[in-house]
């Protein structure tokens, strides 16, 4: 891939003015060198996005992975490169294993990857040095309750049935819980009128033209409050954003995306700016495609082979 690369023409959503602007972005040696005017000799590879959206730092809730040697597989990075996501926390997939006790060295090997991986503990955390806490029905009280003496999340898919006897004894936690069934909704949607500290995340394949009047009274009230992938779904995390834009501001989705998780998990990621190595997010509004996927400033094309990203 070349050293220095301008993306010309794109339309940056900056989350802090709520806004879209025009812009040209020039990344060199995986940094941002340049925002807005680039000069017409400049010697970059200049490519045209014109129409695309950029949004920074698209953060899926939880992802699980396998890992070998503490370290995920690359089918992983692989997806996140197809699917639009920049950052996620995540699990192991094998039985008994938890790298949340091995925090610094876990993310000291996965920063080269690119993608920003965060660990979810699933024992009992010793440190304050944790974003959250995955929960399951076997997960016991002691765990959940020196996870809330650090005043962090607790994140599940256990279905409704299972879970309320954990939300209600533990009504000041802070719980994301990934949606298993749409039916479920009104059922949460009542703990959250008992004050439930409680949001969900939906997977993309549940927005459909046929749910979407269904889903956004709760994505407005707050209890819907991200989005995420799952295996039944092989398209982009960004397919169902055409839908998506003809009912909510373009604030609201990014915060599906991006910002309330990354309140969730209390992170403050790098945005775009001088200097910083981006996590961003090209695609097309009115398809949802992905075009390019940028991990720590490394430029990814997802819509077909490029030479030049080789």
């Amino acid at each position: 891939m070349p050293h220095k690369i301008a993306l010309l023409n794109g339309r940056l959503y900056d989350p802090l003015q709520r806004t879209f602007e025009k812009t040209n972005i020039l990344l060199i040696k995986n940094k941002i060198a340049g925002i807005g005017y680039i000069p017409d000799d400049d010697d970059s590879h200049q490519i045209d996005i014109k129409d695309n959206y950029i949004f920074s730092n698209i953060f899926l809730p939880v992802v699980r992975a396998t890992f070998k040697n503490s370290t995920p597989s690359n089918t992983l990075l692989t997806q996140a490169q197809q699917y639009g996501i920049t950052g996620c926390s995540i699990i192991p997939t094998q039985k008994n294993q938890c790298y949340g006790h091995e925090l610094a060295p876990f993310l000291t090997k996965n920063h080269t990857h690119g993608l920003n991986i965060l660990p979810l503990h699933c024992t009992t955390p010793k440190s304050p040095q944790m974003i959250g806490l995955w929960v399951t029905p076997d997960t016991p009280a002691i765990t959940i309750t020196a996870t809330l003496k650090f005043n962090k999340a607790l994140i599940s898919e256990t279905p409704y049935t299972l879970l309320k006897p954990f939300l209600t004894a533990y009504p000041s936690a802070r719980w994301h819980i990934m949606l298993q069934k749409i039916e479920d909704l009104s059922l949460f949607n009542t703990l959250l009128k008992d004050t439930i500290k409680l949001s969900l995340s939906i997977p993309t394949h549940f927005i459909t033209t046929e749910t979407i009047e269904t889903l956004l009274p709760y994505i407005k009230n707050q209890l819907i409050q991200s989005i995420h992938c799952t295996p039944k779904n092989g398209n982009s995390l960004l397919h169902c954003f055409p839908l998506l834009e003809d009912h909510l501001t373009i604030t609201d989705i990014h915060d599906l995306y991006s910002g309330n998780i990354l309140a969730l998990y209390k992170l403050k990621l790098k945005g775009v700016a001088i200097n910083h190595s981006p996590h961003l997010t090209i695609f097309d509004p009115k398809t949802g495609n992905v075009k390019y996927t940028i991990l720590n400033g490394k430029l990814y094309n997802t819509t077909h082979k490029d030479k030049s990203n080789d």
